[in-house]
């Protein structure tokens, strides 16, 4: 699996905040016109397999690693019901389709956008499975 972006609206020191991780793309969530924009970065080069991806969270104490990765946890947990934020969007893909989950919140474009020739797929729930 690999995550390409997480935006959430408010979990403890995170607020109206995005979170790219994938060094091929740049994404943007716009919450006043709920619109979500990938741009490729045409200047990425990879120097790993195609299979790896490597990306690090980086940032002085108390900017909000341990927040991410907490946050990235719980919304990995098997719990959905305690969503640990109101509103967030994840994007990533899995077994090598995009996929997207977006809690109480509708992108207006998300149709037009795509990974690697795939459009994204929306999942109701986040589960990996096929």
């Amino acid at each position: 699996m690999e995550l390409v972006y997480l935006w959430v609206e408010d979990y403890k020191n995170i607020k109206e905040q995005g979170f790219n991780f994938s060094p091929r793309f740049e994404c943007k969530y716009d919450e006043h016109t709920n619109e979500l924009t990938i741009n490729e970065n045409k200047e990425y080069v990879n120097i790993f397999p195609e299979n790896i991806n490597i990306t690090a969270i980086v940032g002085e104490n108390g900017s909000g690693k341990s927040t991410i990765i907490e946050f990235l946890l719980k919304l990995f947990s098997i719990d959905t019901v305690k969503l640990p934020a109101d509103k967030c969007i994840l994007l990533y893909k899995y077994q090598n389709k995009p996929r997207y989950i977006a809690f109480n919140i509708n992108i207006s474009n998300i149709v037009d956008l795509k990974i690697d020739g795939f459009n994204f797929e929306k999942q109701s729930e986040f589960l990996l499975r096929t």
